[in-house]
């Protein structure tokens, strides 16, 4: 599909050209997101930089704007926070404003959550949270941008915040109860939700309702689940905590294809 498109590119010509450019862009933002998805952060890179080649030369400013958090996202794995700060800030001044969108600035301070939090910055994270409600709140759920924003993403990442920088247990029991309506349109990210929800109980000493947490992964996403390597380091935890194999977790590690 991507040689297709980039055929399109070099077909055609003036506002035709630039509209294919944003589909371009689009499809490289896509691929990363798959990438990322299963575990392999360092194969993400060459598609953003593609992305961003051709958002230069499309006719959304949008498409930029997003290639340009997905790579905040990416500092934010290999550690470079701060330059991964200024790339969300530049993205929110520019979307927050009032000829820009909505769900992209809302989408940026998800991002900038989950950047200060690694840090273990609990209190900027939060802040960015709390704007993030207030743009979903006006939004309501939508997927513009490929972004699956709205109020259940937003509190799926505040879960997400308070595991990484908060109370573990807290996160357990809140992310536990959040309520995620049927057939969500960002199956994958409810996906992760499960298995950050699972790390949160294998780290609040109960492994029983985190291998709970893994099948629920598995259900909403089961290729993301079987391929990303943090569910095999959840289920090694498991293993180590509970110090014998229990038929359930024999299952799962079945499933998964990794023996214990």
């Amino acid at each position: 599909m991507i040689r297709r498109i980039h055929g399109a590119v070099r077909d055609s010509g003036g506002e035709n050209r630039a509209q294919v450019s944003t589909v371009l862009t689009n499809a490289y933002l896509l691929a990363g997101w798959a990438i990322r998805r299963t575990g392999r952060p360092a194969l993400v890179l060459p598609a953003l930089d593609l992305a961003d080649h051709y958002a230069s030369t499309g006719n959304d400013p949008g498409w930029g704007s997003l290639a340009m958090l997905d790579r905040a996202r990416m500092l934010t794995h290999y550690g470079e926070s701060d330059v991964a700060d200024g790339l969300i800030d530049t993205v929110v001044t520019v979307t927050d404003s009032a000829h820009g969108s909505p769900v992209l600035a809302g989408y940026a301070h998800l991002v900038g959550a989950v950047n200060r939090a690694r840090r273990l910055n609990y209190s900027g994270a939060m802040s960015h949270i709390e704007a993030a409600r207030g743009l979903a709140a006006r939004t309501g759920e939508t997927d513009e941008y490929v972004t699956a924003f709205g109020p259940v993403n937003v509190e799926i990442h505040a879960h997400a915040v308070e595991l990484e920088a908060g109370d573990p247990n807290r996160a357990a029991v809140q992310g536990a109860g959040l309520s995620i309506p049927a057939g969500h349109r960002a199956p994958t990210r409810v996906g992760h939700h499960w298995q950050d929800n699972a790390r949160a109980w294998l780290m609040s000493g109960k492994p029983e309702r985190a291998l709970a947490a893994l099948n629920k992964a598995r259900a909403a996403a089961p290729q993301q689940t079987r391929l990303h390597p943090a569910v095999r380091e959840t289920l090694y935890g498991i293993a180590a905590v509970e110090r014998r194999r229990t038929d359930t977790l024999a299952g799962f590690a079945g499933w998964l294809g990794s023996p214990l």
